[in-house]
């Protein structure tokens, strides 16, 4: 499943598909929630692995030999293969000139990508991320939208959005459907900015979201009712254009492929049709 174009990326212990165009990436301070710093110490032990719910199960991690090539694949909405081929699009009806895409390590299956028309543009969706190795789940979707949104092509509207630093702002900034329901109360726990060759700017951010409900047992040991998801989250505009990918995964399976969850997310890009 989830077949594309394939190229080969260097990696220095894991799977690290880099990306098709040279971007400068940098960090930037993001004003956090006192909420947000709690849970960020919470996020941090996840990584780290130090805090695992005991609903989770883990098995071993895969490890690369350093320096070994390893390949990426390229998911794109723009039109791959013939009707019916396995994990990609049939002919796209897209006629905004703008496509998107994403490069994944090539051992990673997925399910068909799915073209869905939505209010002002269109989204494509793949589903189902597992590792062939252990079947172990990646990610629950990733999912690119192509939507007209002329707000944000205001000079420095998306600029605003981020330095603002919250979520309420991130919601309110992006057209209804980016942001699920119960990211409306999500923290922020990393965000950052990069530039393409052509100058395009990408806005990435990382999301954590608890449940409304947990466990008087889980709320006294964090002070919070512990996270169940990761939504990684990338916005740029092109021409007329607002291009979003989301990216939603469980802790556990972050955890696991953390860089490349990431790497994914950083490899995010916007071509022109020809």
């Amino acid at each position: 499943g989830c077949r594309g174009a394939i190229h080969r990326a260097r990696s220095g212990g894991r799977n690290e598909p880099s990306t098709s165009s040279a971007c400068s990436d940098k960090r930037n301070v993001v004003k956090f929630s006192r909420r947000a710093s709690l849970g960020l110490s919470v996020f941090g032990a996840v990584l780290r692995g130090s805090y695992r719910p005991e609903s989770e199960a883990f098995g071993a991690e895969i490890i690369y030999d350093k320096g070994t090539t390893l390949q990426g694949k390229t998911l794109s909405t723009r039109a791959m293969a013939p009707a019916g081929a396995e994990g990609v699009a049939a002919e796209s009806q897209e006629t905004s000139g703008i496509f998107a895409s994403l490069v994944v390590p090539l051992r990673w299956r997925c399910g068909e990508v799915r073209e869905e028309a939505v209010d002002a543009g269109s989204r494509y969706v793949w589903s189902g991320f597992t590792d062939p190795v252990d079947g172990q789940g990646i990610l629950d979707r990733a999912e690119v939208a192509i939507l007209d949104y002329p707000r944000a092509l205001e000079a420095g509207y998306l600029d605003r959005v981020y330095k603002s630093g919250t979520i309420e702002a991130l919601g309110g900034g992006l057209p209804g459907g980016v942001l699920k329901e119960n990211l409306r109360r999500a923290d922020i726990f990393r965000a950052s900015t990069r530039q393409d060759a052509v100058g395009t700017t990408y806005y990435d951010w990382e999301l954590a979201a608890s449940p409304q409900a947990c466990t008087e047992e889980e709320r006294k040991m964090l002070g919070i009712c512990p996270y169940e998801s990761v939504t990684l989250l990338a916005v740029a505009a092109k021409d007329d254009k607002l291009v979003t990918l989301t990216i939603e995964s469980k802790i556990a399976s972050f955890q696991r492929y953390t860089k490349d969850i990431r790497n994914a997310m950083r490899s995010f890009k916007l071509d022109a049709g020809t």
